[in-house]
């Protein structure tokens, strides 16, 4: 789960500097397969402790793809169109 989390990151900075619709959407997926995979283990998980760490990586997860589709990037197409 570290992992999936640090990948997601590291895909993530740089489209922020160079930012495309491509790279967006994908991060955006990844974010969205991440949660679901972390939605899985907490429901698995016995452990309190880590029950709690896996949502709070699933909050994460949603939060980075809720924001990365409201890019204004995206959002401009949408606009132009009316």
């Amino acid at each position: 789960m570290t992992s999936g989390i640090l990948r997601l990151i590291t895909a993530a900075s740089p489209g922020f500097l160079h930012p495309s619709r491509r790279q967006i959407v994908k991060t955006a997926w990844d974010a969205r397969a991440l949660r679901r995979r972390a939605l899985a283990l907490a429901r698995s998980v016995e452990d309190d402790q880590e029950s709690e760490a896996l949502l709070a990586a699933l909050a994460g997860c949603e939060v980075l793809r809720s924001s990365l589709l409201k890019a204004p990037l995206l959002l401009r197409e949408v606009l132009d169109a009316r």
